[in-house]
């Protein structure tokens, strides 16, 4: 329910809300040791479907506000993504039992696997303490220190996060996940040239993740280079053309760069896969505007505010276009509402 009002309505208090329940792996409780397994599977299912939405989201956050936030967040979305799908993909996923520690006073991979369990169960002072004793019993675990690096990044210690990784790789030169993770620490710190290079690692050694070239083509968008992002977009899709984010990223970069029939094309592809994604509608609205198709334009607005008609914004687009027809009496009516909802919204947050 988060992920979904923060996907439609834009609001940022959703979106963390969101973001600490489903990215972070945080959960007040776990039900899956009492589902059947048709159930259980219809649960990781829904539970990937969600958090892409909320991937989706941080994409179209960058581009509307901060990117410094909102691309390094999505990037770490995209990576819990994959996470969970990879671990669906072993085994039947289900969550292990916490280690006896009795039994295993000595055994760092307990330790290990106990810092997870703690970690999934939002107790990261805990898990670190674990990762701790893990590492004294092995110095030269790279997952232990791997495990660490992640729980420091997710409560804000990037130095911590990044030192762990070092050591992880020091030891593991070939830890592809170790690549990712810094990766996405070094952005969050503006590190572009250095997270572009860990992805260029990450995928020498696993070339096939199409999530992996986006997060790279969006490092490549933030230094301007548009070039460098298409041809990370073009190989998203290349190597996985079912995986709707990468046309996200490209249809926006295209855009900017006046392709506004390259853009349709890709919005194309995404309400495909998204058939009830407003969002899209109005951003292929918007490219349409700009190829001189008013009446296309009008046509994806009009769904798009039948998708989510409490959006100021499509309103907005919306009336610019009509102005341009020479609709002034429906330009006008869009502006009105546009104002009452943007109203409306400040006064739900106090403004």
């Amino acid at each position: 329910d988060a992920i979904a009002t923060a996907y439609e309505t834009g609001s940022d208090e959703s979106l963390k809300y969101a973001q600490a329940r489903i990215a972070g792996g945080v959960r007040m409780s776990d039900p899956t040791p009492f589902m059947p397994d048709t159930q259980y599977d219809r649960y990781h299912e829904e539970r990937l479907r969600m958090m892409r939405w909320l991937q989706n989201f941080g994409l179209r956050d960058a581009r509307a506000g901060d990117q410094k936030v909102a691309i390094p967040g999505s990037m770490t979305i995209n990576h819990g993504v994959r996470q969970q799908a990879r671990e669906d993909g072993d085994g039947d996923g289900r969550d292990g039992e916490i280690p006896d520690m009795e039994r295993n006073p000595n055994d760092a991979t307990a330790y290990i696997n106990l810092g997870i369990a703690k970690r999934e169960k939002g107790d990261y002072d805990g898990a670190i303490a674990d990762f701790d004793r893990a590492i004294e019993l092995d110095p030269d675990n790279a997952e232990a220190y791997s495990h660490r690096g992640s729980v420091k990044s997710h409560i804000g210690d990037i130095e911590g996060a990044i030192a762990d990784f070092d050591c992880a790789i020091e030891i593991e030169p070939n830890e592809v996940g170790a690549y990712v993770s810094r990766a996405i620490s070094k952005q969050h710190k503006d590190d572009h040239q250095g997270a572009i290079d860990d992805w260029d690692r990450a995928l020498e050694l696993k070339p096939d993740d199409g999530g992996w070239y986006v997060n790279r083509g969006m490092v490549k968008e933030i230094i301007g280079d548009y070039d460098g992002a298409i041809a990370d977009y073009n190989r998203a899709t290349e190597v996985e053309p079912d995986y709707e984010v990468g046309y996200i990223a490209r249809a926006y970069v295209n855009g900017k760069q006046g392709n506004y029939e390259s853009a349709i094309d890709d919005y194309d592809r995404v309400i495909e896969f998204w058939p009830g994604d407003a969002v899209a509608y109005r951003d292929r609205g918007f490219a349409k505007s700009h190829t001189g198709d008013c009446n296309g334009a009008i046509a994806d607005y009009d769904r798009s505010l039948e998708l989510n008609p409490d959006n100021a914004k499509t309103y907005v687009d919306r009336g610019n276009v009509r102005r341009q027809q020479g609709d002034f009496d429906g330009a006008f009516a869009d502006y009105e509402r546009a104002i009452a909802l943007y109203a409306a919204n400040d006064r739900e947050q106090g403004g």
